[in-house]
């Protein structure tokens, strides 16, 4: 009936739809993100957020001093948790900058905002 070429190919061929058939589905996993995505900026603001740092005004320690004690102002330290323990300016809140952009939503936007890292 039939040859043994022909015999040959049909086993050979029901063996690999078998195999294919009994193999494991691959299950489609999104991707797990590394970090997590930061938050945007914050959009009503009474003054546009600088778009690069050269447009940061920058003022001198003897400027910031004078600041000291303002209703309006906020002094900001941006260094790590242990320096704002071991000393800062009286008054300053601790927004380390590895949480800076995480918690931009913090700041008040009717005040100065004076950041410092030394």
């Amino acid at each position: 009936m039939f040859d043994k070429k022909c015999l040959i190919g049909i086993v050979v061929l029901l063996s690999v739809v078998l195999i294919a058939a009994c193999a494991p589905t691959p299950t489609l996993v999104p991707p797990v993100p590394t970090q997590t995505p930061l938050p945007p900026l914050p959009t009503a603001s009474p003054t546009p957020l600088p778009s690069n740092p050269e447009e940061v005004a920058r003022i001198s320690v003897e400027d910031a001093y004078q600041q000291l004690g303002k209703n309006n102002v906020m002094f900001i330290d941006v260094r790590t948790s242990s320096e704002y323990s071991a000393s800062h300016i009286k008054g300053a809140i601790s927004m380390p900058m590895a949480e800076f952009y995480l918690r931009l939503k913090e700041l008040p936007l009717d005040k100065d905002l004076i950041l410092y890292c030394a």
